[in-house]
């Protein structure tokens, strides 16, 4: 007895024989947009030659360095921040790296924010700290010292770890920690942490997030929880502007402001570097410090 098949069976095979072609086709058109993306990713992520100008007070290097990247885009705001940044280093006797060209090839496969990993990596080797302070940011307590911030961040990290200290950050809202001011100890864990935040696979979708390599920074320490880092208050070492105390905040960090609002936060951050000048330019000794740091980046900006 022979099985009849009605045009509807017919129909049925068909229709599945359609999705399946449809979604092999599908399939295969975004496996080989994801190939050819990450194959395009990969080939921006060729670290140029990239020599940075380093400034000191004397002659001896410090063992402690600043640095940041310098760059016109934030309008005055970066030249107001360098200036700052300068005389901190000045007074405490710490060498100041100014990064003026970015590592990575511009790209819209990935945010000028990402430069900062491979700028702290190449300069951790040199030096037993570096303090990375983004170019929206101005120090407001100059008194305080890469001890004092140690203190106080064992203080304020409620875990008690037992681990030496390799990472000093503040925790944020938006991506958990916020990676635009840190201090990273020279040891083999924070090079590690660097090279898998830079090079592995896993934080590739990232490269366009809108908070760039926070995220993936915040993934590799655990979001703070990693014993050998230790979070400290946010209103004192990265205030926005809600966070500011007078008297207590560390450094004032106008986080993505200037790109959004150039005027409004160029104005917020010419008050605030007016109030840091009254409060920590005091002495005669100081204000030759200033000098000193006005000049040396009207050089830095001829080169």
């Amino acid at each position: 007895m022979s099985i009849k098949v009605t045009p509807f069976k017919r129909w049925s095979h068909f229709r599945c024989f359609l999705m399946t072609l449809i979604l092999f086709f599908f399939f295969s058109i975004l496996f080989s947009t994801l190939y050819l993306t990450l194959k395009r990713f990969r080939n921006t992520l060729e670290l140029s030659n990239n020599t940075p100008v380093i400034f000191r007070k004397g002659t001896i290097k410090s063992n402690v360095a600043l640095v940041s990247f310098y760059t016109s885009d934030y309008h005055d705001i970066g030249s107001i921040s360098t200036i700052n940044k300068l005389f901190y280093a000045y007074k405490h006797g710490y060498d100041m790296i100014v990064y003026q060209k970015p590592f990575y090839k511009k790209s819209i496969w990935i945010k000028p924010a990402w430069n900062k990993i491979p700028m702290v990596e190449a300069q951790l080797e040199n030096y037993e700290w570096i303090i990375w302070i983004d170019s929206d940011a101005i120090i407001m307590r100059h008194e305080l010292t890469l001890e004092d911030i140690i203190e106080i961040s064992k203080k304020a990290d409620w875990r008690k770890k037992d681990h030496e200290i390799d990472l000093i950050i503040s925790y944020d809202i938006n991506a958990g920690i916020n990676s635009g001011i840190f201090f990273m100890r020279n040891t083999e864990w924070s090079r590690n942490v660097l090279k898998q935040v830079q090079t592995s696979w896993k934080y590739i979708p990232y490269s366009l997030h809108w908070y760039a390599e926070q995220t993936p920074f915040a993934m590799e320490i655990k979001y703070g929880l990693d014993e050998h880092v230790r979070v400290t208050y946010k209103r004192v070492l990265n205030a926005y502007l809600k966070d500011y105390s007078e008297g207590t905040t560390y450094i004032m960090h106008l986080a993505g402001c200037p790109k959004q609002k150039p005027k409004y936060c160029s104005g917020i951050m010419h008050e605030f570097y007016e109030r840091w000048q009254r409060n920590n330019v005091t002495s005669v000794s100081d204000r030759e410090l200033l000098r000193r740091a006005e000049k040396d980046f009207e050089t830095l900006e001829k080169q």
